[in-house]
């Protein structure tokens, strides 16, 4: 499984010593290198998805978040958040600024509006069916 999911990583472009990281890490939390490398959103799995992002920013500043998005199939913003994720869990020194407060409160406010916006289409509906049968 552990050669399956290298294989994975190094066909998305990722360096050895990227994936020395990768190995490391899901040996250390017991998770399969195929489920990181994978686009499953166990709790656990992305948890040390993010830590790897983290270790190889940490190593190679200057590593692109679109180069390490390729490497990991994710685009780049998932690559920020996941290393300011990482970063603000663990108590770690910033790599990104990315602010995660922020993130968080916009997509709050987005599923808020969604939410209330499907909830007043479903009344209006409901009342012109109501009124559709008082014709």
């Amino acid at each position: 499984m552990a050669r399956e999911g290298m294989a994975i990583l190094r066909r998305h472009g990722m360096p050895d010593w990227a994936l020395t990281i990768v190995r490391e890490v899901c040996g250390r939390v017991g998770v399969r290198v195929s489920d990181v490398a994978s686009r499953t959103k166990h709790r656990k799995v992305v948890l040390a998805r993010n830590e790897a992002m983290y270790l190889i920013k940490a190593r190679k500043p200057d590593v692109s978040m679109p180069m390490m998005g390729r490497w990991f199939n994710r685009d780049h913003t998932a690559v920020l958040y996941g290393i300011a994720s990482h970063q603000d869990l663990a108590a770690l020194p910033r790599l990104v600024g990315y602010d995660l407060d922020r993130v968080r409160q916009r997509n709050a406010e987005f599923v808020m509006r969604y939410t209330l916006r499907r909830a007043l289409d479903s009344a209006a509906r409901e009342l012109k069916e109501r009124r559709e049968k008082q014709e």
